[in-house]
Order: C-alpha cells, then structure tokens, then sequence
C-alpha cells in the first residue's frame, strides 16, 4: 500500500502538500489521507480543500479520517471516503494517563473514595451553541447549587471562526441565566492542562461531559477520563451517544440514571430529560449509589483500557499507517507516530507494572 498524508491541522499545510507533489512516481499513490482522528470535522480546516484538489488530479478520492463514530451531515461524500476512528481517544487519554504522568499516583489514590462533597462536576470551555444551552438548563434547574461547574467565557465565542462559512456558526440567546466566568481549582484557564484533575473532581460524585460536538457522534477525552477513572458519568452531546457506549461494550450506570434522553432528537428536550437524572440526587445517598454501581465502574475502566490497548478497533487507513511507520520507522502522520508509534509501547508498559502492583 502506497500512501501519503497530511495532518487535518498541520502547521504548514501548504509546504506538506508541496512535498507530496515533489514525489517520484506520485501517480503510483493508492490513498491521499487527510489525518483527522481528532476532530470529529476533517473537512474543516485549511488541509482538506487543497487536498482533496490533489487527490482529484489523480483521479483519487480522498481518504479522510474522522475521530467520530458518526457524522450527521458529510459534505463532499461523492468525491471523500471517510473512515471513522472514534476509540483514538482512549488511546489519547490512555499514553496522557500513563506516560509518566505526575498525576495519574494521585488520581489513583483518590479514584476509589466514595464519600462526596458535590453531587456532579461539568467542565465547559469553549462556548459552542450546545453547551450554552445546557448551562442555560443547569441554571433553570437549580443545578449550580452542590455542583461544580466550571465556564470560561462571559459571552457566546467561536471555536469556528476561521470557518466563516461554516453551518456550525450560530450563536445562543441565554433565556435562564446570564453568563460570568465560573473557574474550579484545576487552573485550567492558564495552564489549559487537560491531563490535570484537582482533588475536587474525585469529591464530585458524577460527571456531567459537555462533549465537543451534537453535530457527530464523538468520543473525547472528556468522555474517556471518567471511564479509566471510575466516575459514573451522563453526556451531553447528540443523540444515540450512549447507545454507541453500549456497542463499544461498555456498561450503562442504569440503576442511578435513566438514559429515555438519549433516544431524544431535539436538544432541549433530550438535556432536560438528562438533567432531571442529576436532580434526583439531591436527595439521595451517594455513598450508597456509588456501592451500587461499584463493580460496573471497575468494569468500564477495564475495558478502556482494554479498548485503547487495542489497534484494531482505529481505522482501516489508520492500522495501515501506523504498521507502515513500524516498518519504516518514518513518519507519515506525527500525530499516531507519536502517540502509537513511540509513546503507547510505554504507557502500556507503565500500567501494566503499576497493575502487578495493585497501583493500576
């Protein structure tokens, strides 16, 4: 197999093409792949147009890799095989966990408390249409009080404004709540630390995930922390997300939650419904939900881990490039050579050393 690639958000995209052109028998190229595992858009971006154009001369189409499970709406799907790797991320947050990490002792430590100070904890950063509104139903519910809740912005921001014709540009009218900066103790608005989780996220019961998109059905990191660390946890993102937990093989925490929401296709009614399964804990004994959903959470964290160990469950593009870089021992995309290629083999190490230790 013959490919060659460029990475969705390269830093020099143009030079990465030109290289491409430069090569001897480019006509001999089987796959023109743009690296998108990610993000859930690989056709945003400035790499994909350009290659797409490139792939085109060659009478190609171009192979775009995309870290969701599914896209709602893919443009260009006459011209574009899109290939799905919606597991990177638990491999992502996996070599984060375990390569070395200052944090992950601590973060074990902490993992297996079951005495709460806080019903629920919810990271929110940037403020995408979806996350306004579901902080807007927060509020309306009288979900701030007992909660940690974090928001970075006092007004409505635009992760896409380089994609000035992006469909995704639209703003939020607040109807409940007016918006102020809400940091937590991570320091995550000057570090933007990802990695890090303060001790208040381990005082927190459950999570509230405000995942990246409702426009795709993607797996983050912020959906993988609380699987490989032991949080029961509800996403707020597109419909059918859990379901797609479920076909991965993970356990749902149905004796504290239910999940009808997730069957919902409009978004206010489907957070509502969600956020009535936070409500509910007001008045509940966490220590003794959380005995309840004990071995679930142990089970879950095993099979993350069993998941981001595992090659097999990426792309089809994205095994042949990863075998391919083992082969040469060459890069073609920095980002699976670094984080597959060189740092995994190590994490992999590290956890298990730490697990024959009962320190997993």
């Amino acid at each position: 197999m013959n490919l060659v690639g460029v990475s969705q958000w390269s830093i020099d995209p143009i030079s990465d093409i030109e290289k491409i052109c430069s090569l001897q028998h480019i006509e001999n190229i089987d796959k023109f792949v743009l690296y998108g595992q990610t993000e859930w858009s690989p056709f945003i971006g400035p790499c994909f147009k350009p290659l797409l154009k490139l792939a085109e001369s060659y009478n190609k189409k171009l192979t775009a890799i995309s870290g969701a499970y599914k896209i709602f709406n893919t443009p260009f799907t006459n011209k574009v095989d899109y290939e799905y790797s919606p597991t990177f991320f638990l491999v992502y947050t996996f070599t984060n966990l375990y390569q070395n990490n200052q944090y992950i002792n601590d973060y074990i430590s902490n993992m297996n408390q079951n005495e709460f100070r806080y019903n629920l904890i919810s990271y929110n950063n940037q403020s995408h249409p979806h996350r306004c509104e579901l902080i807007d139903l927060l509020y309306k519910n009288g979900l701030f009080e007992k909660n940690l809740i974090s928001w970075h912005h006092s007004n409505f921001t635009n992760l896409y404004n380089k994609a000035k014709n992006s469909p995704y540009n639209s703003p939020y009218d607040f109807k409940y709540w007016t918006p102020k900066k809400m940091l937590l103790d991570d320091n995550y608005e000057h570090t933007k630390n990802q990695s890090y989780l303060s001790s208040s996220y381990f005082q927190s019961f459950a999570q509230l995930v405000s995942e990246a998109t409702e426009n795709a059905i993607f797996l983050t990191e912020k959906t993988a922390y609380p699987l490989f660390l032991k949080k029961p946890f509800l996403v707020a993102t597109a419909p059918g997300f859990h379901s797609f937990l479920q076909s991965l093989g993970f356990k749902l925490y149905d004796e504290i939650f239910n999940y009808d929401f997730d069957a919902i296709i409009d978004r206010t009614e489907r957070y509502e419904r969600l956020l009535e399964n936070f409500s509910k804990l007001k008045n509940l004994n966490l220590t003794e939900l959380y005995e309840i959903v004990k071995n679930k959470l142990e089970y879950n964290r095993l099979r993350a881990v069993e998941i981001a160990t595992n090659l097999n469950f990426l792309s089809e593009t994205l095994i042949e490039t990863i075998n391919l870089q083992t082969l040469h021992k060459k890069t073609i995309d920095p980002l699976s050579y670094s984080v597959i290629n060189q740092i995994l083999p190590a994490a992999i190490n590290t956890y298990t050393l730490m697990q024959g230790k009962n320190k997993y």
